[in-house]
């Protein structure tokens, strides 16, 4: 009886190597496209937001109970892609001076592909975008 499990378990072994037998496709986890953060301020910000090629955005926050989720619409998506493809990756920074009080910071980095250095009009709308998803994860109608 035992030798007869031993050979079953052994065909079944040699059978899922069999040439021709289905193998799985791996599926390439998503790229991250934007991560942005904000934090300080009188209000006490602490926001992080992850933007994925997938169009999953994912915002965190001390003052959420848990992290968010959102789908960006499939227009932020075609744009973001191709700002992706044409803008090679930047980061922004901004921060007040270390003797300002309640003082912000905020970091914005865009994982571009591309060779052309996004502008500052690109990396406005990028925060714009990110401060939208941020303030909708805020809002008790979502």
């Amino acid at each position: 009886m035992r030798t007869r499990l031993i050979l079953a378990c052994l065909a079944l072994l040699l059978g899922a190597c069999a040439p021709g037998a289905p193998t799985a496709t791996p599926t390439p986890a998503p790229q991250v496209w934007i991560e942005y953060h904000i934090e300080g301020g009188i209000v006490g910000f602490c926001d992080s937001l992850t933007i994925f090629s997938d169009g999953t955005v994912w915002v965190d926050s001390c003052r959420l109970d848990e992290p968010r989720m959102f789908t960006l619409r499939d227009d932020q998506k075609r744009q973001l892609a191709g700002w992706v493809q044409r803008f090679s990756s930047e980061t922004m920074e901004q921060r007040d001076p270390p003797d300002v009080a309640d003082g912000m910071r905020v970091r914005l980095v865009f994982h571009g592909e591309g060779r052309t250095p996004a502008n500052s009009t690109t990396l406005e709308a990028l925060r714009a975008l990110a401060d939208a998803f941020v303030a909708k994860a805020h809002s008790p109608s979502e």
